[in-house]
């Protein structure tokens, strides 16, 4: 018969079959020797399965000889199946990236179709403006062309004074050369005041062939003695050298002082009353409203 494979003493395997032969050598094969007596106890093994037909329970030997476990990733993902399968954080990052980036492509998108609707507004309203400047320039030359038609028809038939202008406010202050004119409606109407003024500040100047012997430095005087020469009926200005009264450009102000007066008074009043000092009647209430001093003042 052969002997043990291991026989020296010290030996791992012999070690092992030392143990394995204390415990089964009877019914189970020495997996590891090989051997058909075991050179401890002298017995002999036989190679037949164990007769009640089970599986002999593993021994030192054989669990030794079982290969270890591999930890690499392919057999952990093959163990565990395919609902067991470890997530790759890599992948998950890039996955984030690419939803961002499809996220950061739209916004980008809407905000360029915005930007263009914006330029398009943009484009259309210039468009627009520059029709609009066009179309005003265009009027503004068909008014010249209809004011020089005009002065020169008017010219033509012997009329030296411009169109009048539009009839302004009643009692608006007209500003003659840097000096104002009181307008007096009883004596001299807001029609000759009106032309007297335009006459004087655009009309010699616009149309001097209109105003012959008059200029820009002429007094109001002059101006008004001309339009009641030569336009008495559009102009309504009567005559300065007689009856009528001339516009005064070189009034100091007497009439504008007197009206600061009583409106210096007036106020004085109110604020009087307002301080407790004076209880208004109903006449005074009535006078401080027509003068237009405030509300608060006339609640006591």
């Amino acid at each position: 018969m052969a002997s043990c494979a291991s026989a020296k003493a010290g030996d791992f395997k012999h070690e092992a079959c030392s143990t394995f032969c204390k415990e089964a050598h009877r019914t189970t094969h020495c997996a590891f020797c090989k051997c058909k007596e075991c050179t401890f106890c002298q017995a002999s093994t036989n190679h037949t399965r164990n007769p009640t037909g089970t599986r002999a329970p593993p021994t030192p030997a054989a669990s030794l000889q079982q290969p270890a476990p591999s930890h690499s990733k392919h057999a952990t993902r093959q163990s565990d199946g395919p609902h067991h399968e470890e997530a790759d954080p890599f992948e998950a990052v890039l996955a984030r990236d690419a939803s961002s980036t499809a996220a950061l492509a739209a916004a980008a998108s809407t905000h360029q179709m915005e930007l263009q609707r914006l330029q398009a507004s943009l484009h259309s309203a210039e468009e627009r403006a520059r029709a609009a400047e066009a179309r005003a320039s265009g009027m503004e030359k068909q008014l010249s062309l209809c004011r020089h038609s005009s002065a020169t028809l008017r010219a033509t038939m012997k009329h030296h004074n411009a169109p009048p202008p539009p009839l302004m406010a009643a009692g608006q202050i007209v500003h003659l050369n840097g000096s104002h004119a009181e307008i007096q409606g009883r004596q001299v109407g807001i029609r000759c005041a009106d032309s007297v003024s335009w006459a004087a500040q655009e009309g010699v100047r616009l149309y001097p062939e209109l105003y012959p012997g008059l200029n820009v430095n002429s007094s109001v005087f002059d101006f008004q003695l001309h339009l009641h020469l030569y336009d008495p009926t559009i102009s309504r200005c009567p005559d300065p050298r007689g009856n009528g009264a001339p516009i005064n450009s070189e009034s100091e102000g007497w009439l504008a002082s007197i009206l600061l007066l009583i409106g210096v008074l007036a106020c004085a009043l109110a604020n009087a009353y307002g301080l407790g000092y004076l209880q208004p009647s109903q006449t005074v209430r009535r006078l401080l409203r027509a003068i237009g001093c405030p509300q608060n003042a006339l609640v006591r």
